[in-house]
């Protein structure tokens, strides 16, 4: 019994701990995707777009986070350099390349 004591001392601050950490990255993520989506809002503003532009490029942002978490593919593939960006390609790609009839 003692071991299982000492086990569960030590897994549960661990889980805990986790926890934690996830929620607190969700909130940072979230917190700077609403920056972007800050900048893009006062940028459309000063360009004087209209109300239908400005509320389809806000119904799209949120679709993107519902869908995404907030990720931007561009942003991570600008990252990659050219070797790992070809191996991302090619699993988002590849069973529809690979579906295509050649000739």
């Amino acid at each position: 019994t003692t071991v299982v004591i000492l086990f569960g001392g030590l897994v549960l601050p661990a889980v805990v701990g986790g926890l934690a950490a996830y929620i607190s990255n969700l909130k940072v993520t979230a917190k700077l995707y609403q920056k972007r989506i800050s900048k893009v809002r006062m940028y459309l503003l000063r360009i004087k777009v209209g109300d239908v532009v400005l509320d389809k490029v806000s119904r799209y942002y949120d679709y993107h986070w519902r869908c995404q978490g907030g990720v931007m593919e561009e942003e991570v593939m600008d990252e990659l350099p050219l070797s790992l960006r070809s191996l991302v390609s090619a699993h988002i790609n590849g069973r529809m390349v690979n579906s295509l009839p050649f000739l």
